[in-house]
């Protein structure tokens, strides 16, 4: 009687640890939408006329 209370014991643990590898909705989710990552993090984004404007030369753009 032990050997089977022992062995469906390890198959549930077996399930158990299967189970906590699966990720959750959550953590896909997660994994899913996450930004992208910049090698330039602190990068101010520009608007495109500004982008224009720094390309040309232009004094006034920084």
């Amino acid at each position: 009687m032990s050997d089977t209370t022992t062995s469906s014991d390890d198959k549930v643990a077996e399930a158990l640890a299967y189970a906590k590898t699966v990720p959750t909705r959550y953590k896909r989710l997660k994994t899913r939408y996450q930004r992208k990552f910049r090698v330039v993090d602190w990068h101010q984004p520009r608007s495109r006329a500004r982008r224009n404007l720094a390309k040309c030369g232009h004094r006034g753009a920084t």
